[in-house]
């Protein structure tokens, strides 16, 4: 460690008289305070609000969100990521239902299907599918084998790399399906525009890059210490913007700032999308610039910010304690260039005997005067050669008191050995590696073991979606420890939720739940609504299907005549077209065709001809000609354009005019 001297040694310098009035961090959060239920006998915990340093869990967050002590992993992680859209739920903006309507709607647009040019036995994934796949993934991270596909053979064809439970959830299609999913995987809407690159270079994963900000900022009350180092997704696929670097283990591929506490990545900026013009109109750098935009999004001030060497300078500190969240910066510094004072130089030596004599010497120097950054301090030491600190964080410059581990050989154990070290060093050394706790908690179970990537946004996408899972294991940690229960490791917590997404039946408790209610109360309302439904078609009617039944599964039972009431946005019984699952177009016949309902409503009354189509939505069984297949599952308020639709079919329809969609 820099700064450290022993204590035989003695302190070839006194401390230094500085003491500098810095501003105190002030946040509440809410924390648990446990009490003893004497009429029942159970431990409960009452909630207040109290002053934090560290950074903690935002309890709101997690308990609208049902969790507790006892909850799932599975169910941390849905809280980041989840399973599907939730009307009440501001905070997330994407799902895994978004990313299976996506899939389909990308596999129908490439002519997958009946009918199609290829796959012509394809069937739309269900989301639970989905969560099979990227479980498969992850469970690849906990066990790596060479080929994934290996894991689906049972364990008595192939006993190094081979899996009952997936060969048993997967089925014996499980090949041609995972060939699917890897070809027909979207992270985007595949109907809207391609953006420019200039402005969007990871427009593909633009959706989930902006829900894993959000969410992560919106789980977490952030303590006094951060840090702001860049972290390295690494690709060996084609893309413009991969970097090479080869001063980094993970090797070539993107880079982005981030901003982390305790392995907590709170925010990111990727190198490769542009600068804010809005720091870069006031002349900082584009690193600088990066670096400005995420100290922006802090909800507090007087944070203590911790960077090494490729960002500080004075020129920088000074601008991040004028911006409105008054950051402190405290980091390593370079020589050259960065805005230190000549009065704290050392000059390098080389003999062995003037490296001896010049060890651990220590020069500061205070800013005063500077009305901008009161008490700036530039400080130089000398380990094996000078390096060089600067710091607005601190309050004073001096030596403490440590201990460490070293093997003693006449004793043959472990003692405790006292040395002494400057205190600026010493915080360095705790609070900057959060960001190197982020990556190796990410890359401990990495999702892309033996995975060549030639999909450049399929890294990205993996990346985003591991930092979902590390970040909710340290907030899973973190509330278990303030509520004085003992977490589960980071192995065992990974392992459950692999187990969770391959086979949740058995192995997800709280989606059993889910799934149970859903049913029950999907048989409530079709039995008032018509006796005659069968229990087998009711019990087989789920929110989150398994593979097996997928091909089974019917449509929904739901009222097939358009009115202005069954297509009310919230009340009416068509309200589902609304929801973003498993909507896209199917054949209904090639013999022949049926009405498009739309056409029907709002030309009725009139003598126009109701186009005629060959396709139907899979999930509404509703038949839509091309032209209003996407304004059915989009518009909201069809009614206040009814007439607008009426204008526009008798417009631009004939009557022996036939719309057929393709």
């Amino acid at each position: 460690m820099r700064g450290m001297i022993s204590m035989e040694q003695g302190i070839r310098k006194k401390n230094f008289r500085i003491e500098i009035d810095r501003p105190p961090f002030v946040s509440f959060c809410v924390q648990p305070e446990e009490v003893r239920n004497q009429i029942r006998d159970k431990d409960k915990y009452q909630y207040h609000t109290k002053l934090h340093k560290s950074s903690m869990p935002n309890i709101e967050f997690f308990h609208k969100r049902g969790i507790t002590t006892s909850s799932h992993p599975a169910d941390w992680l849905n809280c980041f990521l989840p399973l599907k859209n939730d009307v009440h739920d501001s905070v997330s903006l994407i799902s895994i239902a978004d990313i299976t309507s996506w899939t389909n709607k990308k596999a129908f647009l490439m002519n997958a299907g009946q009918g199609g040019t290829e796959y012509k036995d394809f069937e739309p994934f269900a989301i639970e599918e989905m969560l099979r796949h990227f479980g498969l993934y992850m469970l690849n991270g906990i066990a790596p084998s060479p080929q994934i596909e290996s894991k689906f053979l049972p364990q008595e064809n192939d006993q190094a790399h081979g899996n009952d439970l997936c060969y048993r959830v997967f089925g014996s299609n499980a090949k041609l399906r995972h060939k699917q999913f890897k070809k027909y995987l979207a992270s985007v809407d595949p109907v809207k525009p391609v953006p420019q690159r200039q402005t969007h270079p990871n427009w593909k994963c633009h959706p989930m890059l902006l829900h894993a900000i959000r969410v992560s900022k919106a789980a977490i009350v952030l303590g006094e210490s951060l840090s702001i180092d860049e972290q390295t997704i690494g690709c060996k696929g084609r893309h413009p913007d991969i970097q090479r670097i080869s001063y980094k283990r993970e090797g070539d591929g993107f880079q982005c700032d981030s901003i982390c506490t305790d392995g907590y990545t709170y925010s990111f900026y990727f190198r490769n999308q542009p600068a804010p013009n809005e720091f870069l109109m006031k002349g900082l750098s584009p690193l600088h610039a990066r670096c400005m935009a995420l100290i922006k999004q802090l909800q507090t001030q007087h944070h203590k910010i911790y960077m090494d060497n490729l960002y500080i300078s004075a020129r920088f500190v000074r601008f991040a304690w004028m911006s409105e969240q008054k950051v402190m910066i405290s980091g390593v510094a370079r020589k050259s260039g960065r805005g230190l004072p000549s009065c704290v130089y050392q000059e390098e030596v080389t003999k062995k005997e003037d490296i001896i004599r010049a060890k651990w010497t220590v020069k500061a120097a205070v800013l005063k005067g500077d009305p901008m950054v009161p008490g700036m301090v530039a400080i130089s030491i000398y380990d094996s050669k000078p390096f060089y600190m600067i710091s607005n964080a601190c309050e004073q410059v001096k030596w403490i008191k440590k201990k460490r581990d070293v093997y003693h050989k006449g004793l043959k154990k472990m003692v405790k050995v006292p040395f002494m070290r400057l205190n600026v060093v010493d915080d360095y050394n705790k609070h900057m590696n959060n960001v190197d706790q982020a990556d190796q908690l990410r890359g401990v179970y990495r999702w892309d073991t033996f995975m060549r990537k030639r999909k450049w946004w399929w890294s990205i996408l993996f990346w985003c979606m591991q930092m979902l899972q590390t970040n909710s294991y340290i907030m899973y940690r973190k509330y278990m420890e303030i509520h004085s229960q003992e977490p589960i490791s980071h192995l065992e917590f990974c392992k459950r939720i692999c187990l969770a997404w391959l086979d949740p039946h058995n192995n997800w408790p709280r989606h059993e739940k889910l799934v149970a209610r859903n049913r029950d109360k999907e048989q409530t309302s079709e039995a008032s609504a018509e006796r005659s439904v069968t229990t087998s078609s009711r019990n087989s009617l789920s929110t989150i299907t398994t593979r097996s039944s997928a091909k089974k599964l019917q449509p929904k039972k739901r009222a097939r005549r358009f009115t202005d009431t069954s297509l009310h946005p919230t009340k009416g019984s068509l309200n589902d077209r609304l929801h973003q699952v498993q909507h896209w177009p199917i054949v209904t016949s090639v013999s022949r065709s049926g009405v498009c309902q739309l056409h029907r409503w709002a030309s009725s009354g009139t003598k126009r001809k109701r186009g005629n189509t060959l396709f139907k939505c899979s999930y509404c069984d509703v038949t839509l000609c091309g032209k209003c297949f996407l304004t059915y599952h989009t518009v909201a308020d069809l009614e206040g354009m009814k007439m607008a639709l009426r204008l526009e079919f008798g417009a631009n329809t004939s009557d022996d005019e036939v719309e057929v969609s393709g």
